[in-house]
């Protein structure tokens, strides 16, 4: 990269921002909360108004950075299915993409939405390079299994587990179950490659020492056919 990324504070990714309704789709807003919620705090309300989470987008030139641990937000117009479009910006990557499709209100609206906020952070006095930030984005990227105690279990048998705590916040260290890492509160999270035709192995080790996995993940991917009693998967 032309400048180091450790002194990178945000990549700001624009990607789709000149059709569909006026709808701010950003991605990153949820997984950097704490890094957008002070964009949030100079944002214009007429900005606030139309933001719209987009969860866990990599389709863009952004993806490459997020590996590299720099905090990426990212825009485009419209929301999942838009109110003037039949479906997802239909003429995207289609002969029909032509310069007669773009709104420039919209373009307009995302020039002055970025301007105001580069500006806010080039004045910022917040460390915005704080680890804090991609620690956040790795615990809300990361696959959950619950490997000591059965609250996920609990919670796919219909069982209503807001009853465990008299002000009906989910808290399992209060409930004196399970294993907690500090940083996130609520599950044990284990981290692990999903890929190159290895977990197989490696989850068969685990399993021998756990009677229940939940993982967020596509059911179309995963092929554990002597391991299905042990396994309840939720969709990603």
């Amino acid at each position: 990269p032309l400048f180091p990324l450790n002194k990178t504070v945000v990549y700001m990714n624009m990607d789709m921002v000149g059709t569909g309704d006026k709808d701010l789709y950003v991605g990153g807003m949820w997984e950097f909360s704490d890094f957008y919620d002070l964009l949030k705090e100079n944002m214009q309300e007429k900005f606030k108004e139309k933001l719209k989470y987009r969860i866990d987008y990599r389709g863009s030139d952004h993806s490459a950075f997020l590996s590299k641990g720099v905090t990426c937000i990212s825009l485009r117009s419209g929301n999942v299915l838009t109110r003037e479009l039949d479906d997802e910006h239909p003429e995207y990557h289609r002969p029909g993409d032509t310069p007669a499709t773009i709104k420039p209100e919209l373009l307009q609206q995302a020039s002055e939405y970025h301007y105001d906020n580069i500006v806010f952070l080039a004045n910022c006095k917040e460390n915005l390079l704080d680890p804090k930030h991609h620690l956040n984005f790795i615990h809300k990227d990361s696959n959950v299994i619950d490997m000591h105690c059965d609250t996920i279990g609990r919670f796919l048998r219909g069982q209503d587990l807001s009853k465990d705590n008299p002000k009906g916040h989910i808290d399992i260290p209060k409930l004196k179950q399970g294993a907690v890492v500090d940083m996130l509160p609520g599950f044990f999270s284990v981290w692990f490659d999903l890929g190159k035709n290895c977990y197989p192995q490696r989850i068969k080790k685990i399993a021998k020492r756990t009677k229940i996995f939940f993982i967020s993940y596509s059911l179309s991917n995963l092929e554990f056919s002597n391991l299905a009693s042990k396994f309840r998967v939720g969709p990603s």
